[in-house]
């Protein structure tokens, strides 16, 4: 029985009792007519392998990453011009549920690369009996290498118009070992996205929502997982605990992450099976409820995080009147001036601005204008041009107290204070 998930798509399983069939998607290829000569016939020998790791073991820790390759090769020298696939070895979201004894398929969203529905391709002219075609993947980002046993494992597909099929490979995944996973966590550098995604463990799951922010490499590695984590609610709470913390800079995306925990923590049926439109309101519901809660907390945060947090806030969408009316507190109206026909205005994203958007009009086109900044007890004069319509624009960070920005043109000089 085919489950239901959010992203609206679902990946049958082929498992037989003995054998798994990996479900990655198949080299496609095709020959090229050349000067009429008719397609060349596919070259003699032809053969797959699966490789686990670099075929020096087969045993492997639970937490463990286990790389795999296909190995494409041939017997005769015959140039192919093949389309070759860059298989999806990309984040994946919302395991299928099945049997223990079975290793379980991760159901896959497929990033941009991907077009969202398959492979992109690339020809290539390939003698695969002078140099095999290798593509190297992790085994963990295809399935849920979380129980222990030995599994047999076998590619099938179709390269140049042939069925194929691998060699077996088995694979032994041994019994979690606690002090081996404690060791592993602490030489995990901070760029080795999978190691920790895969490990696992709760301390893993915790160290991933620390990590969690706008800044870090690995953040969209770690998303899935958290969404997978064992204790959700412990997750949630370092996650909740940045929205007052001063120096946690919060985006849409931290929202959005923390709103589906929240759901599933409350619905964990939901994880697997759900039903789209009660799903997307529920998450809605709880991502106005953490807005709410950052909005509450921006005035305590540090100057820059604060002007990021209120971006954050003023770039959600189909949010509550009330909630855009309290957000306007924090984005005062832009400040205007005048001079015979000449126009300023300073507009502030928020009441802590770190930078302010100036943008005039009424001068002439494409006169030369000088421009004086005066803040604290510093200033300084440059000069710019007007566009061809008259108008003139500038983003600027500014600091701390009252500046002055004055704009002078032929027949004008006009100011702002903000």
């Amino acid at each position: 029985m085919r489950k239901k998930h959010r992203v609206g798509r679902t990946l049958g399983c082929r498992f037989a009792t003995s054998l798994v069939a990996l479900t990655l998607v198949a080299l496609s290829g095709a020959q090229v007519n050349a000067q009429s000569r008719g397609p060349e016939p596919p070259p003699k020998g032809l053969r797959v392998e699966l490789r686990i790791g670099d075929g020096s073991r087969t045993e492997y820790r639970i937490g463990e990453l286990v790389p795999f390759s296909l190995i494409v090769s041939a017997t005769d020298h015959s140039k192919q011009r093949m389309m070759l696939p860059e298989l999806c070895d990309t984040p994946d979201w919302y395991p299928i549920t099945n049997p223990p004894s079975l290793l379980t398929l991760r159901d896959k969203n497929r990033d941009l690369s991907c077009n969202l529905s398959g492979p992109v391709f690339h020809t290539a002219q390939i003698d695969l009996a002078e140099k095999p075609w290798v593509k190297t993947l992790t085994l963990n980002r295809q399935y849920m290498l979380d129980t222990p046993g030995t599994y047999e494992l076998r590619w099938s597909g179709e390269i140049l118009g042939q069925s194929i099929s691998s060699n077996v490979a088995r694979l032994t995944l041994l019994p979690r070992d606690p002090a081996w996973e404690a060791l592993q966590l602490t030489h995990i550098s901070s760029t080795d996205c999978d190691a920790l995604r895969y490990l696992g463990t709760p301390a893993a799951e915790l160290e991933m929502a620390r990590r969690y922010s706008p800044n870090d490499v690995c953040r969209f590695a770690f998303e899935p997982a958290l969404l997978d984590a064992k204790d959700r609610g412990a997750v949630l709470s370092v996650l909740e605990a940045k929205i007052t913390a001063p120096n946690e800079s919060i985006d849409g995306y931290d929202l959005r992450t923390m709103a589906t925990l929240a759901v599933y923590r409350a619905h964990p049926d939901w994880y697997v099976v759900e039903t789209q439109g009660q799903w997307r309101s529920v998450v809605k519901e709880e991502e106005i409820r953490y807005a709410r809660e950052l909005l509450a907390a921006a005035p305590a945060k540090e100057p820059s995080i604060r002007e990021q947090c209120i971006s954050t806030l003023a770039a959600l969408t189909d949010m509550p009147s009330d909630f855009r009316e309290a957000l306007k507190q924090l984005i005062p109206p832009p400040v205007e001036a005048e001079d015979k026909g000449c126009k300023l205005s300073a507009a502030r994203q928020s009441r802590f601005a770190q930078n302010v958007t100036v943008r005039g009009s009424g001068f002439a086109p494409g006169e030369v204008l000088t421009v004086k900044r005066n803040f604290s007890k510093w200033g300084y004069v440059s000069s710019t041009t007007s566009a061809a319509d008259g108008t003139w624009m500038f983003t600027m960070g500014t600091f701390a107290g009252p500046e002055t920005l004055q704009v002078s043109g032929k027949d004008c000089t006009v100011s702002v204070t903000y």
